[in-house]
């Protein structure tokens, strides 16, 4: 793989010693006059409606296998407008870099208005890109929005090294609570985050008050006798909301050790906060996942975190775990576990149904519960096996309400298509207010639909199947191996 150059890395070197000084200096910024009202996350053209953003990693570019390219599909009024979309890869001289084997641009998308110019930014990650630091040292792009498209950014780790796969996971908080949010990148070979921020920063000189992007390095947690990140571990997600409730952001960590031989207790959880002096971590709980989300479930002051374990290592077939806010030290507390063996889940729990593999909330039907949304891709159904489903679980005042839930496939009526073999329908999903309307849709990831070509299904928002809609590679001007619907932003 080419060691990696281009305009933005080759002065990256410049930031990250710029940031090496900002190390143990707080993230707080100097108030701005100049920031425009800053635009809702994925509303890349700032037309109230929230966009698409679809990671393909797997999609050859310029016949080089797993380049990787992004889709973002505009939102409309009755949905994703594949008549308006925007095809992103090193492809071309608008990213820096190009397409090489094995990069995996659009591995991790995700979403805000870094730089609070009424439009929101786009951040990708490409892990498997090598620098000059060596081979899948990462990279993490950054697409600015407009009204007219995107202008592009690309950088590296403060500390980049050889297998850190830096961008393999990314979130978005405004962890100070200064009207700006941070950007936090990470990857499972380092044992660190990275935080960028586009704020003037206090007590950094000229160059850092001049703006973003400036950067600060946080190491994870260690827990006990364990290190805080085992260097190549299988699992390391990142997400981003106001867990404690006080107005600022947290980030939620989850790693997974690979360390000791029960794998229910190789995994962790914990949160990054800012305590008004400096930056924190939440003492970590131990557990089991490999997938994270983060909303509110129950409409109180603080979002819950929920946790998919879709192996059947822990549970057989897969599950998921809700956290509350808590109390210190860990700051989570009430752990509730939801699998297809729980009264008022459709299905049973089988080995192989990957119950968790994805996690998605949005509130679908507008009355302020948060709905929480599993993918089930190994669900074997009259089509086939690994057909796939959703299982769809709307929010109550005590959280999912596993009284009211519907399953979702392409059995189901009015849904386009039908299920087959290795479809793996609910891959993937996100929720997100495309129409405008105040309801979130819910889209659908169908990786393995047509072998290597993938699906993306919409349900309009106050969940009807009733006008969904679909569409894959030829619709929006991508590859048949983009295994379209393997990553949605959001």
């Amino acid at each position: 793989m080419r060691r990696f150059a281009s305009r933005r890395v080759a002065t990256t070197a410049a930031i990250a010693a710029g940031a090496a000084a900002l190390i143990g200096v707080s993230l707080i910024s100097t108030p701005s006059s100049a920031a425009a009202a800053p635009a809702a996350p994925f509303d890349f053209n700032g037309d109230g409606r929230r966009d698409l953003a679809i990671g393909s990693p797997d999609a050859g570019v310029a016949a080089k296998a797993g380049a990787g390219l992004v889709t973002v599909v505009y939102g409309g009024t009755s949905g994703p407008n594949t008549a308006q979309r925007r095809v992103i890869s090193q492809y071309g001289a608008a990213v820096a870099g190009e397409p090489e084997v094995g990069d995996k641009f659009g591995a991790a998308v995700d979403s805000a208005d870094l730089n609070k110019d009424g439009f929101a930014d786009l951040i990708i990650g490409s892990p498997g890109e090598a620098t000059t630091n060596g081979v899948r040292a990462g990279t993490v792009t950054f697409g600015y929005g407009s009204a007219t498209g995107f202008t592009f950014e690309t950088l590296h780790a403060i500390e980049p090294l050889a297998e850190d796969r830096y961008g393999e996971t990314v979130t978005v908080a405004d962890i100070d609570n200064d009207g700006w949010p941070e950007a936090a990148i990470g990857g499972p070979g380092t044992e660190y985050i990275d935080l960028w921020t586009w704020a003037p920063l206090e007590n950094a000189g000229a160059a850092a008050k001049a703006g973003g992007p400036h950067a600060k390095r946080v190491a994870l947690p260690g827990n006990g006798g364990i290190s805080a990140q085992a260097v190549g571990a299988e699992f390391f997600k990142i997400d981003g909301a106001d867990v404690f409730g006080d107005a600022g952001g947290e980030i939620v960590a989850l790693w997974r050790d690979e360390q000791g031989t029960n794998p229910t207790e190789q995994g962790h959880v914990a949160m990054l906060f800012f305590d008004g002096a400096g930056l924190q971590w939440t003492a970590p709980v131990t557990t089991t996942g490999h997938t994270l989300a983060v909303g509110n479930l129950d409409a109180d002051a603080r979002p819950e975190v929920v946790v998919g374990q879709y192996s059947n290592s822990g549970f057989n077939g897969g599950q998921v775990t809700v956290w509350q806010a808590g109390t210190a030290p860990t700051y989570l507390t009430g752990a509730r576990r939801i699998h297809q063996d729980t009264t008022g889940i459709p299905g049973a729990a089988e080995a192989g149904d990957r119950f968790g593999q994805s996690l998605s909330i949005g509130d679908a039907d507008n009355d302020g519960f948060g709905d929480l949304a599993v993918g089930v891709p190994g669900e074997d159904l009259p089509g086939g096996a690994d057909a796939g489903a959703i299982v769809f679980i709307y929010g109550s005042a005590t959280g999912p309400n596993t009284g009211r839930v519907w399953a979702i496939n392409q059995e189901t009526s009015n849904i386009p298509g039908g299920s087959e073999a290795n479809d793996r329908f609910g891959g993937a999903s996100t929720q997100l207010d495309i129409t405008g309307d105040g309801k979130t849709e819910l889209s659908i990831g169908s990786p393995g639909e047509n072998g290597t070509e993938g699906l993306v299904t919409t349900l309009k928002g106050g969940l009807t199947s009733v006008g969904a809609a679909a569409f894959g590679p030829s619709a929006v001007g991508v590859t048949t191996t983009a295994r379209l619907g393997s990553v949605l932003g959001g």
